[in-house]
């Protein structure tokens, strides 16, 4: 998790552009701004902008009352562009959540090529924390039947590596991804992953 001004930052900067970014045919849109503290600024999708408007939410209770208003300011500046954008929010949604399926079905494959790889789940994972998200805002959707069965599959297929255990991301963002809606952020590598790693 990102400090809270840096997560405020760079929320602030994505809302900037944000009708720029819906109108184009970008899926990963390129931030026109400088990094904030010398940090490069991730490209602007859906999947990234709600990660860390739930980022911001697990951190609320820790905020000073100017970063709370100013937290709260944003959000609705989000609600509201939520609202006029509806239609194009949901094509985006769309169009990233085909290429986030394929960047996860490659991770997924790799990591039966480098079973090591395993060790770079908790920051892979957030592809598949992502795709959650945009399927909650594409909704039901029958054209994306095939991409839907997809996901099943691959979902199946992490227990080839991992098993469920406890949840594997910060305390304070556990209350935001329940067990049963984000399985996949509660697990632990296979006992047969974790001997490979002490054979080599």
């Amino acid at each position: 998790m990102l400090p809270i001004e840096q997560n405020l930052s760079l929320l602030e900067r994505m809302l900037e552009e944000f009708e720029l970014f819906i109108l184009s045919a970008e899926v990963f849109w390129p931030l026109a701004q400088g990094g904030i503290r010398g940090t490069p600024l991730p490209r602007l999708t859906i999947g990234g902008l709600l990660l860390i408007l739930d980022e911001l939410t697990a951190l609320n209770p820790k905020m000073t009352p100017k970063q709370a208003m100013r937290h709260d300011r944003l959000l609705r500046k989000f609600e509201g562009m939520l609202e006029k954008w509806r239609v194009a929010i949901e094509n985006k949604a769309i169009q990233e959540l085909q290429a986030r399926l394929n960047l996860w079905r490659a991770y997924l494959h790799d990591l039966e090529e480098q079973p090591e790889w395993i060790e770079n789940y908790p920051r892979e994972v957030r592809t598949r924390v992502m795709m959650e998200h945009l399927i909650a805002i594409i909704g039901p959707n029958p054209d994306l039947e095939v991409e839907f069965q997809a996901i099943k599959y691959l979902d199946d297929r992490i227990h080839n590596f991992l098993l469920p255990g406890e949840f594997i991301w910060e305390d304070p963002l556990q209350q935001l991804y329940p067990r049963d809606t984000f399985p996949f952020l509660y697990m632990r590598p296979r006992d047969s992953i974790i001997r490979s790693f002490s054979d080599r």
